[in-house]
């Protein structure tokens, strides 16, 4: 397989950012590929919308003609758009400080839980991104649209200069090579591009660093954490669960994001 450089543009890594990217560049009329070395769905995190992020997605939805990328801003648009797909509600932040070698306990005075409201109602409120399903979806649209999406392909080489370049590789088993007026690493820290261009001591841990790691799991039939706690929990503006809940312990935090479907993401680090 070939292609020839002139105004296209490869942005490889199709998570969440490399292939919104994509749709908007093919959007505003460029020519896309679209390289993933695996293929979707994908084992992924759990991941949470803030405001910020919210703003940003209406702003390229409006701008570049893609409704679907502000349903994905708030929990009410999407359970509209998008009633099949794994979304959870984000009322906010729950904090639970637990203790050494103790059961959990609380107090009227809530001395070990804090709740954080971020949003008045559920319709306006973040949303919880199952991202398998997430990206997968965002991958299929940009299929449909033009974009030209290359998956299980690895990308071994990338020679040339500045608006043109070629990358070498195979995708299914076939050779592949193409040409790009433009380069987009979006595969994450210490990528493709880091690697290639001998850049990947910028991802090494540094000595002032933080030195920490995730361990992550998607889990089925996890009760609400205030059944299992033997204390009282007083009314909040918001259920716990409905949130990013967020357990402190001594050596580090647990997190939790519940989805509509039941289904619990959850991280230890």
């Amino acid at each position: 397989m070939t292609g020839s450089a002139g105004g296209v543009i490869a942005v490889v890594g199709s998570g969440f950012a490399g292939t919104i990217l994509a749709r908007v560049l093919n959007a505003s009329g460029r020519s896309v590929y679209l390289i993933e070395r695996d293929s979707h769905p994908r084992f992924a995190l759990g991941e949470s919308s803030t405001p910020l992020a919210a703003i940003c997605l209406e702003r390229l939805a409006d701008a570049h003609g893609l409704p679907d990328l502000a349903a994905l801003a708030a929990h009410g648009r999407w359970g509209r758009a998008r009633s099949a797909q794994a979304c959870g509600l984000k009322r906010g932040f729950t904090f639970y400080l637990h203790e050494p070698g103790r059961g959990f306990e609380n107090d009227a005075r809530n001395g070990h839980r804090l709740t954080v409201a971020a949003s008045p109602d559920d319709r306006i409120a973040d949303v919880h991104w199952l991202r398998s399903v997430v990206d997968a979806d965002l991958v299929e649209r940009a299929a449909d649209e033009g974009v030209e999406f290359l998956d299980r392909c690895e990308i071994s080489s990338v020679e040339g200069a500045p608006g043109r370049w070629r990358l070498e590789g195979s995708a299914r088993g076939r050779a592949v090579s193409l040409e790009a007026a433009f380069v987009v690493d979006a595969s994450g820290a210490g990528g493709f591009l880091s690697r290639q261009a001998g850049f990947a001591w910028l991802t090494e841990r540094r000595p002032l660093g933080p030195r920490t790691g995730l361990l992550f799991g998607h889990f089925d039939g996890v009760a609400p954490f205030e059944r299992a706690a033997t204390c009282t929990f007083e009314p909040s503006h918001y259920p716990d669960e409905r949130a990013a809940v967020h357990h402190l312990l001594e050596e580090g935090w647990l997190y939790s994001l519940r989805f509509d479907s039941g289904l619990v993401s959850a991280g230890a680090v």
